[in-house]
């Protein structure tokens, strides 16, 4: 008889497990939201990051020099936008992307980035992939 109501208890338990509710799905800010379709436009945006980053490591971010703030920054190589980089026929290589980033976070002070494109990891042709 235990053994029967012992049968009984866990078959009820294991009938019950398949009515939990589902999981809610995991919060993404609406503006974290990643569009596949728009994959160069966050290339571009770490790109930007990456050169303000630099600017200011350097001090060309401060009131009275080239920019008076980051977001000045950003608007400034936002507008001036990836020209060269817009007109590739295949996405941006990501590795090289990596490089590239690294290669803006360890450039030189003397100037500021105007031309990412003199940087050999982000040139038109390092970043642009290969069709095969």
């Amino acid at each position: 008889m235990r053994y029967i109501l012992a049968l009984l208890a866990c078959s009820s338990l294991l009938g019950c497990a398949g009515n939990e509710p589902a999981p809610e799905p995991r919060f993404v800010p609406a503006s974290l939201t990643i569009n596949p379709a728009n994959t160069e436009g966050i290339c571009f945006s770490a790109l930007t990051s990456a050169r303000c980053d630099h600017d200011t490591r350097c001090g060309f971010v401060a009131a009275g020099k080239r920019f008076d703030d980051r977001d000045r920054c950003l608007n400034h190589y936002n507008s001036i936008g990836y020209q060269s980089l817009q007109g590739c026929s295949t996405p941006l290589d990501r590795r090289q992307l990596r490089q590239c980033l690294a290669s803006i976070d360890s450039a030189s002070c003397d100037a500021p980035l105007a031309d990412i494109g003199t940087i050999e990891a982000c040139h038109y042709g390092s970043l642009c992939r290969a069709l095969p």
